[in-house]
């Protein structure tokens, strides 16, 4: 067989052009190692065969072709065959289900980005990121290139080997394309269990401690997504999350840069090829000394007019005063340029005429102008939920004016009722908070160093009175000078709470400045040795069987599905620890002391005697495990919630307002939280609280 020398050119350069895709492919499966995903080695296998064919070809043609090393290479790495225990499976699973819901069925099913359905333009931006041998060797071509229309971005992901920053200006879709990487990841991850777990992170928390990004990811996990931080930390230390990083730009400007370098840090650190996504505000990003060390970035590029006027004239009708308007207001065009602002529009100017310019109109007055008719068209739709006329709008806006402002204030995107502070209360408030709180602590501590102290007192003044007189002149008399002498000193001590009792509440119940729920638990011996101190302090009321309560930390990862759940989980634990403790060391210690009464008195005092001290001991042992292991908290939150309601800040029934703002698409209800449909809107209502 013969060839022409023009075919045979096109088929060497098709060779050339084979192998260098190949080299690219096991470049990145050898660099993705076990989480190669399964259409990279379908596609090195591909190659290979296209390669061999031309070979054979050319060969045929008697044309030299000399083999090269890729030519045949038998990747060594791919999907690991599954080592989980049925404990990491189940959790596992959990965490998929929980990413899931929170963040693809909750927030990306539902955006307002939906309304405007269009396929954005990116680019690469290779100058963004910073490489490690930039200072080594000239980079070629730095220059932005536009990438085609429609691209899945888990193929650019792929393409720059899982390491990938998402640029944007506000409202550009950024996050729904993170999230619609987050989609396509977790369905990898059902396929391959050996494949990382993508979690979506919000960086604007970072900058509160500003600690190891390791560290953070740890703690944010257990915080916002309720994993036991053993589990967590174990997920960390051995790359089995892929974290996508959200809100670079929502971090403190002062931080920003020390978040990159602990971005860095985190993966030149790390055991292993650590696959990573960060997303960010164009504008604030450039303002940034230092660069993400990743393989690449992409640019989102604003919509164009005729995006803008396709998608109307698609809508038709409902929008076309819109499209009247757009022709003699050029500031309407100038706020357009996003699929947020374009969803905007639609449900603000739906089947009305647009709002008429201010007198003097700039785009940050059209934008507020905009947003404000948005919210009066939002409160105008019909409603389906019970007692809605129980809210006005004016009401309705105060309360979620505040709410933006205290989440903005303490870099919150996600709402979880059970996790607002004391610190969300104005500073006069936090005072009044932390009184009540004093004067809860000091009754309960009186009533736990009543009950223990009379029982005590009891006993050795019994001995000379006649043991069933002395227990109750002792019991009677503790609990009235416990409450007392409680109330005093928890208005006067502040953390000293006054008596000893009160001291051992102080060390094993909580602090008075953060509620920390606990929803679960399960035994830990480490936990026992970790609080030595407790477990003796507990011992001074009722010895080792007392401070066994003190084993018991927060159990396996559970599914968070309905708003405030955490603070009934707290009450549920609260119940079972402390009717557990109660009725099971009562009993026990009542008839350790009855026995051994009863064998110098007589049966009948034993009984009382043991009755007596089984119903002190139990009471104590009871409240103080249950205050413990949620009750504490539970008494905090409410606490916290009737001063918010009391200061006019929010409605008494938070849930069924939450869920009223929802329904007005304001916010989203994400599983056990609730979230602004967008960041933007939160900061209008935001601005609003700061001009009231």
């Amino acid at each position: 067989m013969s060839l022409d020398q023009e075919t045979i050119t096109q088929q060497l350069q098709q060779l050339a052009s084979l192998r260098q895709r190949l080299a690219l492919l096991l470049q990145q499966q050898a660099k993705l190692g076990a989480y190669t995903p399964p259409y990279v080695l379908i596609d090195i296998q591909e190659a290979q065969s296209a390669i061999r064919g031309i070979k054979e070809h050319l060969r045929a043609a008697d044309v030299a072709v000399e083999d090269e090393p890729n030519d045949d290479v038998i990747p060594t790495a791919g999907a690991v065959p599954s080592h989980l225990s049925p404990q990491e499976q189940r959790n596992r699973s959990r965490m998929l289900d929980k990413v899931e819901a929170f963040w693809v069925k909750g927030v990306l099913d539902q955006s307002l980005y939906q309304m405007a359905r269009l396929e954005l333009a990116f680019e690469h931006a290779p100058a963004q990121v910073s490489h490690p041998w930039e200072t080594i060797l000239q980079q070629a071509n730095q220059s932005n290139q536009t990438l085609p229309v429609g691209k899945p971005v888990i193929a650019v992901f792929d393409d720059l080997l899982g390491e990938l920053l998402i640029l944007g200006a506000p409202g550009g879709g950024k996050t729904t394309m993170l999230l619609e990487l987050t989609r396509d990841l977790i369905a990898r991850a059902r396929n391959n269990e050996q494949h990382p777990i993508p979690v979506v992170f919000n960086l604007s928390t970072w900058a509160t401690k500003r600690q190891p990004l390791g560290n953070w990811l740890t703690e944010e996990l257990n915080q916002r997504y309720d994993v036991p931080r053993k589990l967590a930390q174990d997920w960390v230390a051995v790359n089995a999350i892929l974290p996508l990083l959200d809100g670079l730009d929502e971090v403190a400007a002062e931080h920003r840069d020390a978040c990159v370098a602990a971005i860095n840090d985190y993966r030149t650190e790390a055991e292993g090829f650590v696959p990573l996504a960060v997303c960010s505000r164009i504008a604030e990003y450039r303002t940034l000394t230092r660069k993400l060390r990743l393989q690449g970035a992409i640019v989102i590029q604003p919509l164009s007019k005729p995006q803008v006027d396709e998608y109307l004239k698609g809508v038709g009708r409902p929008l076309a005063a819109v499209r009247a308007a757009l022709r003699d207001d050029p500031t309407l065009w100038e706020l357009m340029d996003s699929p947020l602002m374009l969803s905007i529009v639609a449900l603000a100017y739906e089947d009305t005429s647009a709002a008429k310019r201010p007198a003097s109109p700039t785009p940050e007055e059209r934008r507020r102008q905009l947003f404000d008719d948005y919210i009066a068209a939002m409160f105008a739709r019909p409603g389906r939920s019970k007692g809605t006329a129980a809210y006005t709008q004016h009401q309705a806006v105060h309360s979620l004016s505040w709410l933006a402002a205290q989440m903005v204030a303490h870099h919150q995107t996600m709402l979880y009722i059970e996790r607002m502070q004391p610190e969300w209360l104005p500073q006069a408030r936090q005072r009044g908070y932390v009184v009540r709180m004093r004067l809860i602590n000091g009754l309960l501590a009186g009533l736990l160093g009543g009950l223990g102290f009379g029982l005590l007192m009891g006993l050795v003044f019994g001995l000379f009175t006649g043991l069933l007189n002395g227990l109750l002149a002792g019991l009677l008399g503790g609990l009235v000078f416990g409450l007392l002498g409680g109330l005093v000193f928890g208005l006067l001590a502040g953390r000293g709470y006054g008596l000893l009792v009160g001291l051992i509440l102080g060390l094993g119940v909580g602090r008075l400045d953060q509620i920390a729920i606990v929803e679960t638990f399960r035994w830990s011996w480490e936990a026992v040795w970790s609080r030595w101190r407790l477990v003796l302090s507990v011992g001074l009321l009722g010895g080792l069987l007392g401070g066994l309560g003190v084993g018991l930390v927060q159990g396996e990862l559970v599914l968070k599905a309905t708003p405030n759940q955490g603070i009934r989980r707290s009450a549920r634990s609260a119940l079972v620890l402390g009717l557990g403790s109660g009725l099971g060391l009562g009993p026990f210690t009542g008839l350790l002391v009855g026995l051994l009464v009863g064998l110098f008195t007589g049966p009948l005092i034993g009984l009382l005697v043991g009755l007596l001290v089984g119903l002190g001991s139990g009471l104590s042992f009871g409240l103080f495990l249950a205050l413990r292991n949620g009750g504490f908290a539970v008494l905090q939150h409410y606490t916290l919630r009737w001063l918010l309601y009391r200061n006019g800040s929010l409605p008494l029934r938070l849930v069924p307002f939450l869920d009223y703002c929802a329904e007005r698409i304001f916010l989203r209800k994400v599983g056990g939280g609730y979230i602004f449909v967008h960041r933007l809107l939160m900061e209008h209502f935001a601005s609003l609280q700061e001009d009231a």
